[in-house]
């Protein structure tokens, strides 16, 4: 049993996509979504594809037409998938039993192969109470020898982390750091910090900036004072038209309320444009407008928040 993460043969540059494989219960289908709201990328879970596809479950499938001819049609759909950019692709467990499918995802360029690495225990205790879905967990026997004959599949991929004691947002900051895009991340936001703190607009452009950030970014770990706090910003810019420099002193008088704040609830979606769109952006008015572009693109997807945050300044801030 390995202790750390494994980090094998990979790209050399930031990858376009990334593939996530493991056992059951490894984190997949729950670390992909959050991955690609930090990375403002789309994720597929290759088995939901399948089924909508072919319009029926894949349990029917292998019923119907065998584990051969089932391997045969997911084989194609992640091919065919495989070729997106700025995608997370979520596999089926079995997946990487296939070893084309293997050679595949392990040789095609920009593609990062990354293996949730959880010990079989961790898969019976989270798996708990699915064994009508998931009849296999019933048979131990059988569910411990299919472990043992995936696990060295699974780490032949480029990356092994180990998520049996990581929450979902620990696995995801592993993933970006292993992938390199964790840096690349925050030398973006240190070089928008630049610009917008060197700004001559005397409204204080930067604090529209932080927010945004911490709200497309924002996962698990985040303290809710800082979500709550970044959203009441965003909205009082957006809908209220402050300026950085008012939304700082309506954080400065709601600092002075003794709460325990209520983080709201993490939206999928995060927004079409990202930092790096902004950066892209050139210098000037065409990067001022971009930043508007951003902070009304991540407050768009907080929508189910929109009263929680109406009802906060209303009551701390006499704001309606």
């Amino acid at each position: 049993m390995r202790s750390e993460n494994q980090i094998g043969p990979r790209p050399a540059t930031p990858p376009l996509r990334i593939v996530l494989t493991g056992f059951m219960g490894s984190g997949k289908s729950t670390v992909g979504p959050l991955l690609a709201a930090r990375l403002g990328w789309q994720f597929v879970d290759v088995d939901n594809v399948i089924e909508a596809e072919a319009g029926t479950a894949i349990a029917e499938i292998f019923a119907r037409h065998g584990e051969s001819a089932f391997r045969d049609l997911e084989h194609a759909t992640i091919d065919r998938l495989a070729s997106g950019e700025n995608l997370v692709l979520a596999l089926g467990g079995g997946a990487i039993e296939r070893e084309d499918t293997r050679e595949l995802l392990l040789n095609t360029p920009g593609t990062l192969l990354v293996h949730l690495e959880v010990e079989l225990a961790t898969t019976l205790a989270r798996c708990s109470g699915t064994e009508t879905t998931r009849p296999v967990l019933a048979d131990r026997a059988n569910l411990a020898a299919r472990y043992e004959r995936r696990l060295p599949l699974y780490q032949t991929a480029h990356v092994s982390i180990r998520a049996d004691a990581r929450t979902p947002a620990q696995v995801v900051d592993a993933v970006l750091e292993a992938a390199s895009l964790q840096p690349q991340i925050d030398n973006l936001y240190n070089q928008l910090a630049y610009y917008t703190l060197a700004h001559p607009d005397p409204q204080f452009l930067h604090q529209h900036v932080v927010d945004a950030f911490a709200t497309q970014n924002a996962d698990e770990t985040s303290k809710p004072i800082a979500v709550v706090f970044a959203l009441v910003g965003l909205y009082l810019h957006l809908e209220k038209g402050f300026t950085g420099k008012q939304v700082q002193s309506a954080h400065m008088e709601l600092a002075k309320w003794p709460n325990t704040w209520v983080k709201p609830s993490l939206p999928k979606e995060r927004g079409v444009i990202r930092i790096e769109h902004v950066i892209a952006a050139d210098p000037g008015p065409a990067r001022d407008a971009m930043i508007e572009r951003w902070c009304a693109s991540v407050w768009e997807c907080w929508q189910p928040s929109r009263a929680q945050i109406i009802e906060l300044t209303q009551k701390y801030l006499g704001i309606g």
